[in-house]
């Protein structure tokens, strides 16, 4: 039984922190990283990310972290 790939959505408005993320966990996830919120829920839309755990941003502007 071949293992399911975990999908990752990180959303940050610092491109050094999505580098970063991305380079940390490429290899265990199958990471995607956005910049702006509206493009999250977008990719959330199109891509059937499942939505299972969350981690909201402290400074969340506009949504209040939460998605």
């Amino acid at each position: 039984m071949a293992e399911e790939t975990i999908r990752v959505l990180y959303l940050d408005d610092e491109e050094p922190n999505l580098f970063s993320f991305k380079a940390a966990f490429r290899r265990d996830f199958e990471v995607h990283t956005c910049d702006e919120p509206h493009k999250a829920v977008r990719l959330l839309d199109d891509a059937q990310f499942p939505r299972g755990a969350q981690r909201p941003a402290h400074a969340a502007d506009q949504r209040g972290g939460v998605f």
